[in-house]
């Protein structure tokens, strides 16, 4: 999969981007997130060819505003797009003191970069 088909993804799921971050622009958890780098598409799943839509719940420790957790709600279908997935999402940061103890995303990978 190309760089451009993941961020394409991410921008529909998410909002705006730019190359380094996801943006986190509405609803009101993503006006909370501060920082959500982009996910890599595992060498071993573009061979493969592999596509998967997955949700993901992120356990926050609200004080700090960092991910504690991830488990998943609805599996890509591949345990190496999830694992890659629940890589990132590790990564993900939100505002200290937010009111929210867990928060749901959704991911995509595609071949091509289209959402059907």
């Amino acid at each position: 999969m190309r760089p451009f088909s993941i961020i394409l993804l991410i921008w529909l799921l998410v909002g705006p981007i730019n190359l380094r971050e996801v943006s986190c622009a509405q609803p009101e958890w993503k006006q909370k997130c501060i920082y959500a780098p982009l996910p890599e598409y595992p060498p071993a799943a573009r061979e493969r060819g592999l596509e998967g839509s997955g949700v993901f719940v992120l356990h926050l420790n609200r004080k700090a505003g960092t991910v504690i957790s991830v488990t998943i709600e609805k599996s890509t279908g591949s345990a190496i797009l999830d694992d890659a997935a629940i890589a990132c999402l590790k990564r993900w940061r939100f505002i200290r003191n937010i009111d929210v103890s867990t928060v749901k995303v959704p991911f995509t990978y595609t071949a091509t970069g289209l959402i059907d």
